[in-house]
């Protein structure tokens, strides 16, 4: 989204916000945030804000899987629980179990609400690079530090080679074909 950038001059004060839309994640490109009408980064005789941010809508995270759950027949799994997402706050599964029966005190499921979370791969070796990576599968499945940790992408270049950049990275010039996740896959 770009936010108040119709009324910029040169060298005037300006309040020109750039910013990925809601839900999107910066891939790379340019930088987000304030700018300023300014000597174009890309071509110094024409003015400009600098390159575009790259931003892309990632796919949203799998269903909370139940299946184990579900197989246990000492348990009451509300119909409401099949609806619920990993991160998903607003999602109420009280699970509980059959009338006449208890929790045993050693399981470690306790009765009640439950949330389901993403669980995050184990870290890199601190000081790891996604442009060591060389190939596109290996990129998908790397990632370097930061906070949060952050994945690594893959995008072909003209001649048909490719680079692995970690997401965000200004190299990126256009969309990448894969980036991969910090999460682990259902």
């Amino acid at each position: 989204d770009v936010i108040g950038c119709e009324d910029c001059y040169v060298d005037g004060a300006c309040l020109c916000e750039v910013q990925c839309k809601q839900g999107w994640t910066h891939i790379g490109g340019g930088a987000l945030g304030r700018r300023a009408c300014d000597r174009d980064d890309l071509s110094p005789n024409r003015l400009g804000f600098g390159r575009s941010p790259i931003c892309a809508k990632l796919d949203k995270p799998s269903r909370c899987e139940l299946s184990s759950i579900r197989k246990d027949p000492t348990l009451l799994v509300p119909s409401e629980c099949k609806s619920c997402e990993p991160g998903d706050d607003g999602c109420s599964c009280n699970i509980a179990c059959l009338p006449g029966l208890v929790w045993d005190r050693d399981d470690s499921r306790p009765e009640g609400e439950k949330h389901c979370i993403q669980k995050v791969r184990p870290a890199p070796p601190r000081g790891f690079s996604c442009s060591s990576l060389l190939d596109r599968s290996s990129c998908a499945k790397g990632m370097e530090h930061g906070e949060p940790l952050r994945p690594c992408c893959w995008q072909e270049s003209s001649q048909g080679e490719g680079n692995c950049f970690v997401m965000g990275d200004p190299r990126f010039d256009r969309m990448p074909e894969q980036c991969g996740s910090i999460h682990e896959s259902a």
